[in-house]
């Protein structure tokens, strides 16, 4: 069986078109607010070092909201935001 690659062509313009412009929008993830630091995240939730880590690859790229003091991920939004420097 031979595997083929799928083509970019495939892809509807409009598919990526999007995809590039969530990219622009302010997300958590570039916020002031947001803290993704994993020596951080344990210290605000006692609890997770004994079930696992802040390290686990299964967090992605989620963190803390230090406005809201909520778990979050970085693609998340609010009216909050404000852009790291």
């Amino acid at each position: 069986m031979k595997v083929r690659a799928r083509s970019t062509a495939a892809v509807p313009a409009a598919m990526w078109r999007g995809a590039v412009a969530s990219a622009l929008e302010p997300s958590c993830g570039s916020c002031r607010y947001f803290c993704q630091q994993p020596h951080e995240i344990e210290s605000q939730m006692p609890g997770l070092r004994s079930l696992s880590s802040a390290h686990a690859s299964v967090r992605a790229s989620d963190g803390i909201c230090r406005r809201h003091d909520r778990y979050l991920a970085a693609t998340s939004h609010c009216a909050d935001y404000q852009q790291r420097m």
